[in-house]
């Protein structure tokens, strides 16, 4: 079992509803059933949940000090929940309360219930909702593992104000089902391309908006996800006051970000694992491709270029040459008897052919 108490509900929930998970656009606002599994310890609360079809794990990590009281005992497997059954009960008192609502939850398992008691100016509130101990299935930190084994290629940390606008703009686009990562040692770059418009975002590498930027200087990496699933891993810039965007080998990205109260103390975490939708060796061809495509494009170009000014140049050659023939033609024309028809046309198709 386990107690916990917290002074406001409204960082419980702006930590919680970054991991709801939305689909497309038109099912944003749709509430869907989702289970968070929940890990206590002496020093932190975790609720992690998995996103759909399992393209993404996410969690969020609440440390001791935002807890006036945390109390844990024999709950090493972690406790399963409706998360958004308990993100309904801890707005019951009004969205505009949360601030000064006042939490209280426990878990016992012989009962296997999860209680949630509320207090906001004298109003009190009892909820209670179904637990069960996770299973297998729910601990299973297979994407979490994929990247922890997997070799770091890239990793920028960025100031999260400088993402939150801009990727406001990437979700404006409609019809976009992806969108592409690029990471080199001189920015970030992230794009999608929808039915009628398409929106880049392009952060070059500068001390205002990053605070480090790690990538090999010969290298370009480029990652293509799932745009919903990239969004709801962006919800928590608005929290947020830095972000890591990290790639792994297998192509796998987390991204982290850091909350850190106003009042400081230690921060609080929001992590997301995404899946690519493409394979290592295929993006790594791609880029190869890509590369190759460039350099016979810059290399078509040059060719172009040099026959060009190889023909203004013959051009100039032939006609001074013409220009010698027609003077020295007029020249004997000048001096000699009135030509004949037949004389005249010969001399001028022979100057004719030295022009074109």
């Amino acid at each position: 079992m386990f107690e916990a108490s917290c002074s406001s509900a409204k960082l419980i929930v702006n930590f919680l509803s970054c991991l709801v998970t939305s689909t497309n656009q038109a099912d944003t606002g749709i509430k869907r059933q989702q289970i968070a599994t929940i890990y206590v310890t002496d020093s932190n609360v975790t609720f992690r949940v998995q996103g759909l079809v399992k393209q993404s794990q996410a969690s969020v990590v609440i440390n001791r000090e935002s807890f006036t009281k945390l109390k844990c005992e024999d709950l090493d497997d972690g406790l399963c929940l409706n998360l958004t059954i308990f993100l309904e009960c801890l707005n019951v008192l009004g969205a505009s309360n949360l601030a000064s609502t006042r939490v209280e939850m426990s878990y016992d398992d012989a009962e296997a219930v999860f209680t949630l008691e509320l207090e906001e100016n004298g109003v009190q509130s009892l909820c209670a909702i179904p637990g069960s101990i996770a299973g297998d299935d729910e601990g299973n930190d297979f994407l979490v593992d994929a990247f922890n084994n997997g070799t770091v290629v890239t990793k920028a940390i960025v100031k999260s104000f400088f993402l939150r606008d801009a990727i406001s703009e990437l979700a404006s686009i409609n019809g976009a089902t992806s969108c592409t990562i690029k990471i080199t040692n001189d920015r970030l770059e992230i794009s999608a391309v929808g039915s009628c418009d398409e929106c880049i975002v392009d952060l070059p590498r500068s001390q205002e908006v990053f605070i480090s930027l790690e990538c090999d200087m010969s290298k370009c990496y480029t990652r293509t996800y799932s745009i919903w699933v990239f969004l709801n891993a962006m919800k928590g810039l608005e929290i947020a006051n830095e972000t890591c965007i990290t790639i792994n080998d297998g192509g796998i990205l987390a991204i982290q970000h850091q909350c850190v109260e106003p009042g400081g103390g230690e921060p609080n975490y929001i992590d997301f694992v995404l899946a690519s939708l493409e394979d290592a060796e295929t993006s790594e061809s791609e880029n190869d491709s890509e590369d190759e495509r460039n350099r016979s494009r810059r290399e078509s170009e040059i060719e172009r270029k040099r026959r060009r000014l190889s023909g203004v140049e013959s051009y100039n050659r032939n006609t001074t040459s013409a220009d010698r023939q027609h003077s020295s033609g007029r020249k004997s024309y000048s001096n000699q008897p009135q030509a004949t028809f037949d004389d005249y046309s010969d001399d001028d198709t022979e100057g004719e052919e030295g022009i074109y």
